[in-house]
């Protein structure tokens, strides 16, 4: 999504009484380079990454605990 703002570089959080959650960052593109929102898109997909490792470390931690003493 693309939107013109009158805004300064940074991130904006809203939360609206129906429980809606609302964040809004904005930054500043140069000419012929890539999108300056790409960090966000990034920091999300590592950030599963992240959680995905834990979760599967857990389980294989837990697993062998479990079947290592049965």
């Amino acid at each position: 999504m693309c939107a013109k703002v009158n805004a300064t570089v940074g991130c904006y959080h809203q939360k609206y009484i129906s429980g809606l959650d609302v964040e809004v960052c904005v930054c500043e593109s140069q000419l012929g380079a890539m999108p300056c929102n790409n960090t966000t898109k990034l920091t999300n997909k590592l950030s599963r990454v992240v959680l995905l490792t834990i979760a599967i470390n857990t389980f294989i931690t837990l697993y062998h605990k479990i079947f290592k003493y049965s």
